[in-house]
């Protein structure tokens, strides 16, 4: 599969530059030289990465970073200023972009953080974060204890969970519901108790899938999870 990746960059030659570098790496690439353009195409392409610079005109790369992410939480970026500003890099991070870089950036440089970012993009799909609390949820057949979570399903305990092949995971304190098919179950040592690991099924833009990751992406910043069954 060869990557697409989003450059965004008013000035032509460094954009060029850019391009040059990134198609030489075998990455498909597609650029804008502003933020109109940059945003209807991270609606229309779904780019696995975006390459921005801070400065937009009347606009700021961070507001691009924010507006991908929302559209795809699997989204990576790589945010590049003129100029080293601490407070900028801080909050670039926050708002999800992967690496923070002080231009111009050499070739080798960039396709290393090219790399990494999306090296990370596929750890996020398949890592899982444990849940430090217990936490019961619905799953349209009874309760079940959510034991992690992760941005293509999770692990649940339960007593019956083994029975059934489609499940759905309902947590109503955050007014989402996610539908997933069982991919594996084990008995646990607890007796009559089953470890089961389930898969999304929705498609990976839908509203469901994309607050789910969402969801993920605030458990894995360290926020507490809360559900209206959990237990300390």
């Amino acid at each position: 599969m060869t990557e697409t990746l989003l450059i965004v960059d008013p000035d032509p030659a460094t954009q060029r530059a850019m391009v040059d570098a990134l198609q030489a790496g075998r990455y498909r690439t597609i650029t804008a030289d502003g933020f109109g353009t940059a945003a209807r195409l991270l609606e229309s392409v779904r780019p696995d990465l975006l390459i921005t610079v801070v400065r937009l005109g009347a606009f700021n790369g961070l507001h691009l970073v924010v507006l991908g992410r929302e559209r795809d939480s699997r989204m990576s970026a790589l945010v590049v200023d003129d100029r080293h500003d601490t407070v900028l890099e801080r909050e670039a991070l926050m708002a999800g972009a992967t690496a923070y870089l002080t231009g111009p950036v050499e070739a080798d440089t960039l396709l290393r953080c090219v790399a990494q970012a999306l090296a990370r993009r596929e750890r996020r799909w398949w890592n899982r974060t444990p849940l430090a609390s217990n936490v019961e949820v619905g799953t349209g057949a009874g309760t079940a204890r959510l034991l992690d979570i992760g941005y293509g399903g999770f692990r649940l305990e339960s007593g019956t969970m083994h029975l059934h092949h489609e499940l759905k995971l309902e947590l109503p304190v955050l007014g989402l519901a996610v539908n997933a098919q069982r991919v594996w179950s084990c008995e646990t040592q607890v007796p009559s108790v089953w470890c089961c690991g389930a898969a999304l099924v929705a498609p990976s833009d839908s509203d469901s899938t994309q607050r789910w990751r969402r969801l993920v992406d605030t458990v894995r910043a360290g926020a507490a999870f809360r559900s209206s069954h959990s237990r300390h």
